[in-house]
């Protein structure tokens, strides 16, 4: 059997613009064997570079496992979340002593940013395991959105072994320190803007990224319609999907 190399983190990078330098960086999936160095790799370079601001690129995530979300969190929170809940995990009734909570670490990750506001770039393929972290920042710092409202899954699932297969049933629904996680149509954006495929990731010129920039420089989005006439994003871009995008949990020790 062939095996390949994926790569999670696209590329990371700094703008500076208007005496500011804004960290960037394009996270593809919450999968693969190298996700965690990668991003340790990533936030130490913006950290060593001293970033105070952050777009982070979820525009075609389709999610995967919990544990580099909560990772993820932790690098991106201000120093004021250290130790308070970030998520929740909730089941039904006649599992409910399967609830668990999540918290930020105490002792937050030496390459922490600490900021107090990131930009998040999203499409209708960022979902799950990329919308639980963006709720789960919410909380605690100015969080927003560029790009299209996302998928809408706030639920994880159990890999439960069946005969020669496993299934996937949905069994568990996330909320954030407010308690609030019923974005099932999906987190809806604060500037809607299309997929610019014209330029390469980390462009400042494309569109997406642009209009983060234009936030994170002057405190407000630009005021001109992000939209393109007669744009068609299946036709005008390529992309990969995921067939069952979804957050991807540890089965807790007890059978079903």
């Amino acid at each position: 059997m062939g095996a390949y190399q994926t790569n999670p983190v696209l590329t990371r990078s700094v703008i500076e613009q208007n005496g500011k330098k804004i960290g960037y960086i394009a996270f593809n999936s919450f999968l693969g064997s190298t996700a965690s160095a990668d991003l340790d790799e990533a936030f130490s370079y913006l950290k060593s570079n001293q970033v105070t601001e952050l777009i982070f690129d979820e525009r075609y995530n389709g999610g995967g496992y919990v544990n580099l979300a909560v990772k993820i969190a932790n690098l991106i929170a201000p120093s004021t979340a250290a130790g308070k809940l970030m998520y929740k995990d909730t089941h039904n009734t006649k599992y409910a002593s399967w609830n668990k909570t999540v918290n930020f670490e105490s002792t937050l990750p030496a390459s922490n940013l600490n900021l107090s506001k990131v930009v998040f770039i999203t499409t209708n393929n960022t979902a799950s395991a990329s919308e639980l972290l963006i709720n789960a920042l919410k909380p605690y710092m100015t969080v927003k959105l560029v790009g299209g409202t996302t998928y809408g899954k706030p639920a994880g699932y159990y890999g439960l072994p069946t005969m020669d297969y496993y299934a996937f049933p949905l069994a568990v629904k996330q909320v954030n320190a407010n308690n609030y996680g019923d974005y099932y149509d999906g987190l809806t954006v604060d500037r809607e803007q299309a997929d610019d495929v014209s330029h390469n990731w980390g462009d400042p010129q494309e569109r997406c990224i642009k209009d983060a920039v234009t936030y994170l420089t002057t405190g407000q989005f630009p005021t001109s319609s992000g939209r393109i006439a007669n744009f068609d994003r299946y036709n005008e871009r390529l992309q990969t999907e995921l067939n069952l995008p979804g957050v991807l949990l540890t089965l807790p020790k007890k059978s079903l």
